[in-house]
């Protein structure tokens, strides 16, 4: 196979994963799939991570997803137990620190209270 073909295939790749996470978060449902909307909040995210604000939401964002990832990880490890207690060799993920876990989620919390974004009833106007 060619360079090409294989750098292509990777970016296909990547964009198809970048898309899964779009309809893994409920954007897709949430928006009734409206592209303009969808667009528009990415547009939104990118300006508030070029703002004065940017490195504070990556952090929450951030400890957001990780948070989540993880759980989904662990609910795949307990799922592929064999009954006899037995692993079917899933990769154990390394766990944040549970304190961290949760002084993050407070601060994600009280961030988004404080700035809620661009309302969806705007954008369907």
């Amino acid at each position: 196979m060619r360079t090409w073909q294989v750098e292509r295939r990777q970016r296909t790749r990547h964009l198809i994963e970048l898309g899964g996470l779009v309809v893994k978060a409920g954007i897709v449902d949430l928006t009734a799939d409206d592209r303009a909307t969808i667009y528009g909040a990415l547009l939104w995210i990118a300006e508030k991570l070029r703002s004065h604000e940017g490195e504070h939401a990556r952090n929450l964002w951030t400890a957001k997803g990780t948070q989540v990832f993880d759980g989904e990880r662990r609910e795949e490890q307990m799922a592929g137990e064999h009954s006899d207690g037995r692993r079917t060799g899933l990769r154990i993920p390394s766990a944040q620190d549970a304190g961290q876990i949760g002084r993050n989620q407070r601060e994600q919390d009280r961030a988004l209270h404080q700035d809620e974004g661009p309302r969806a009833h705007n954008a369907q106007g």
